[in-house]
């Protein structure tokens, strides 16, 4: 019989510049201890945007919305309850900036990830990432939805003017701006022996890089690593709120 063992970290910090913290970061179910249940395990990173009070309720509302319509679907796979939970949260994030005046062009970015014995599925929609880590390498699973990555992708910035563009920070898709979201779900990632996977807000990436990512994750307990990749974003200005996840997974 395989055996299996999951464990994870969860850090947010509001950084060193901004006064209110806009990420809104989830582990479902919580507390959970024991066997996995049929619907695995969901892990959700949400950054919001739209200003003080639009930002922090959109992230939330989104990753609330998730978590509860992802293990309420009845679909036979992961990916469709995964796409119906973000489209569900697109929509209440989308409807109530219509309906408050207050939350008015308020929208956020999600990125998810359900592990299950020894499988991962991973959604997303905006800039926030998830990676892949093994012991010798480290692979960003997602794409950036920023005009600035996609022209990176399109060879017409480089690695490092993408990462000093004014721009690098607007979006060209995000959860609740527009009336439908486009949302991309990758297919199975199967684990093989011991693996992490990182979740995160552009608070981390734009402040870390992915090689340091990979050598903090692998050298630590998750959640050791999950306070050290926080620090040194915020030793290195802070200048956004900062929120990271880390799974470790390994089956043998």
């Amino acid at each position: 019989m395989t055996k299996s063992s999951i464990t994870f970290g969860s850090s947010s910090h509001v950084g060193l510049v901004r006064n209110d913290n806009q990420d809104t970061y989830g582990v479902f179910p919580p507390g959970f201890k024991g066997d996995l249940q049929p619907k695995g395990r969901l892990f959700v990173v949400a950054d919001g945007m739209g200003g003080h009070k639009g930002g922090k309720y959109a992230s939330e509302l989104a990753v609330n919305t998730i978590s509860t319509v992802y293990f309420a679907d009845e679909s036979g796979s992961v990916q469709e309850s995964l796409v119906n939970a973000i489209r569900a949260a697109n929509k209440a994030v989308y409807t109530t900036g219509m309906r408050e005046p207050a939350l008015s062009g308020m929208g956020t970015t999600c990125v998810a990830l359900v592990a299950k014995t020894s499988s991962v599925f991973v959604a997303h929609i905006g800039d926030s990432r998830a990676y892949r880590i093994m012991e010798h390498s480290i692979t960003q699973l997602t794409d950036d939805h920023s005009t600035v990555a996609e022209m990176q992708r399109r060879g017409m910035l480089t690695a490092e003017e993408a990462r000093t563009h004014p721009d690098k920070s607007v979006l060209y898709r995000a959860l609740g701006t527009k009336q439908d979201a486009e949302i991309d779900v990758q297919p199975e990632h199967v684990v093989r022996s011991e693996e992490w996977f990182v979740l995160c807000s552009d608070g981390l990436s734009n402040m870390v890089d992915d090689g340091e990512i990979h050598d903090i994750v692998v050298a630590q307990p998750p959640e050791w690593a999950c306070d050290e990749l926080v620090a040194l974003a915020n030793e290195r200005g802070g200048y956004d709120n900062i929120t990271v996840i880390v799974v470790h997974m390994s089956t043998g």
